[in-house]
């Protein structure tokens, strides 16, 4: 039997950043004398960096023997100041770390008591942070401290309470552990409810918002970045939804939202945005039923679904697009995903079916956001353009560009999985024309052959009528646009040899399917498939022979050009 691995250990996990000096602090570090070294408490020997983050990384963790050997061997003061970057008690407070909280307290009332009152100073911020972390036992010490860290009704500059930032918790996924996916969501949402009702019971206003956002000189409304319910719908249980109705947050407000990493991008930030966008955003289809319910009595459901944002978009749209990726990964286990975004858009559609085709200010309906969102997702994708298909949309309808949601499929597709066949029949079976063109004349062959690596689609979409003969704006047709394509892929390993052979197999494709005399065809230019072939080589050529003079420290000479040139 092979010997096991020992098990790495906690300060070996932990700090593994901070087990090698850099060489320029260990040259300084010899020359004035200084020991910046600290021992774990499994003997591994950790360096000091210029900028505290080893001090950081230990309040972080709530690892008070090691904090105990910080502080007794040097004086981080300087690096408690609230204008220093992610001051230690805000780091403790966000973690819900109140050993380390405490401990650093008693050092600061020894070292230097005026720093404590610049503490209790910057005590609604210390609040707040333990807040956004859902930390509701920090947020309990905090406030039964004497004095307390800041209050109820304390409120930062742009109109922040700890109401709001308790709200926010529930997409703030910085804080869940991996150690047990399902059992560390489970209890952090407990959290984030346990706070949220603790503050309320304290007396916490249900209509706090944030201060009004505007774009100076955009004619854009006044409207609130956030309200608390806004930010609780992201995942906030219907009861919450409910007490937070009951106690006056307005079901129908508006307010103006910001994205970040997400495919709204384009037009962010967006105003006219209701909380019932942002619950069909993030898949909360119980929260969504509790707004219904508490919905004002002159307003129909039908109606509320019919509300548009600034960009055309109906909350349809919203539930369609979904979280970005990185907020999907860690708000939903990998296997529920596409029953969290099926229950939501049924439940839209259910309370008004006449939504399903409607399209945005680009022209874009829930079947172009679907695929443009789960273009990393090609199994997951698949179900849910099948779902909407099947209740009335229709996959014929163009975006402002000309394009059907079949483009969305073909330009998103990720070579390293397999062709989204469900999604691509499920389209052209509900009305999707395969030799449909856009306002540049490309079709999705043109698309598709741009990508020198997805050879297998384009032998798919042939297969499927695809037209090879069909030439855009620009007189190519998809054999132009492969002699002229790129690999799109992240292998670092390609040599020039490997480009050429991806680009033959296209080509080679493209020519069995027509006649080989298209390699000869002018475009409006007057350039053929072959001479656009050459050219690119060509390119190919000088990238890679630079980077082989680059290696060889030729560059800067010029020695090594000239080159005889095989393409």
């Amino acid at each position: 039997m092979a010997a096991q691995s020992p098990p790495i250990s906690t300060s070996t996990a932990r700090y593994h950043d901070f087990q090698q000096q850099r060489p320029a602090e260990a040259r300084r570090d010899r020359e004035e004398g200084f020991d910046r070294t600290l021992l774990a408490e499994d003997g591994t020997v950790l360096y000091l960096d210029d900028w505290g983050a080893l001090f950081r990384e230990i309040v972080k963790y709530n690892d008070v023997p090691l904090l105990k050997k910080y502080l007794a061997k040097f004086n981080p003061l300087l690096l408690m100041e609230p204008d220093h970057r992610d001051p230690p008690f805000w780091i403790a407070a966000a973690y819900g770390n109140i050993d380390t909280f405490r401990l650093l307290l008693e050092y600061c009332n020894i070292r230097h008591p005026p720093k404590i009152e610049t503490l209790y100073e910057q005590g609604q911020i210390v609040l707040n942070c333990a807040c956004r972390g859902g930390r509701v036992e920090m947020v309990r010490f905090l406030l039964n401290n004497q004095p307390p860290f800041g209050d109820l009704q304390g409120k930062e500059p742009n109109n922040t309470t700890c109401l709001l930032q308790a709200a926010q918790s529930f997409t703030c996924w910085t804080f869940i552990s991996n150690d047990n996916e399902r059992l560390a969501r489970r209890d952090y949402l407990a959290q984030c409810e346990e706070l949220m009702q603790f503050l309320l019971d304290r007396g916490a206003c249900a209509r706090d918002e944030t201060a009004a956002f505007t774009l100076n000189p955009n004619p854009q409304p006044l409207q609130p970045r956030d309200t608390v319910l806004s930010l609780a719908i992201a995942k906030a249980s219907p009861g919450l939804i409910k007490r937070l109705i009951n106690e006056g947050a307005d079901v129908h407000g508006k307010k103006m939202h910001l994205f970040c990493n997400h495919s709204f991008d384009r037009d962010s930030p967006i105003w006219d945005v209701t909380t019932l966008h942002i619950g069909s955003l993030y898949w909360n289809t119980e929260g969504i039923q509790a707004l219904f319910d508490g919905r004002d009595n002159d307003i129909d459901v039908a109606d509320m679904v019919l509300c548009r944002d600034t960009s055309e978009r109906l909350p349809l749209h919203w539930a369609a697009q979904g979280p970005h990726l990185f907020e999907r990964e860690n708000m939903f286990y990998k296997d529920d995903i596409v029953l969290h975004a099926t229950s939501t858009l049924k439940l839209l559609l259910a309370s008004n079916p006449g939504t399903i085709n409607a399209q945005d200010n680009c022209g874009e309906t829930a079947l172009h956001c679907v695929i443009q969102s789960f273009k990393f997702c090609n199994d997951k994708c698949s179900d849910i353009v099948e779902f909407l298909c099947q209740n009335g949309a229709d996959a014929s309808l163009r975006n402002k560009n000309g394009q059907n949601p079949l483009y969305y499929v073909v330009h998103h597709a990720d070579k390293s999985k397999p062709i989204d066949i469900a999604s691509i029949m499920s389209l052209l079976t509900h009305g999707a024309n395969i030799n449909d063109t856009d306002i540049d004349g490309n079709s999705v062959l043109h698309f598709a052959a741009r990508n020198l690596m997805h050879i297998e689609m384009v032998k798919f979409l042939i297969s499927q009528g695809a037209n090879i003969n069909t030439k855009n704006s620009k007189g190519n047709t998809p054999l132009h646009e492969a002699a002229g394509g790129a690999i799109y892929s992240y292998e670092k390993d390609r040599t020039l040899e490997d480009e050429k052979r991806v680009q033959d197999e296209m080509i080679k494709v493209l020519q069995e399917a027509g006649d080989v005399n298209m390699m000869d065809e002018a475009n409006v230019e007057g350039k053929t498939p072959r001479q656009i072939r050459d050219e690119k080589r060509k390119e190919w050529w000088g990238w890679y022979e630079e980077q082989r003079q680059r290696r060889a420290g030729l560059w800067k000479s010029g020695i090594g050009r000239g080159r005889k040139l095989d393409v």
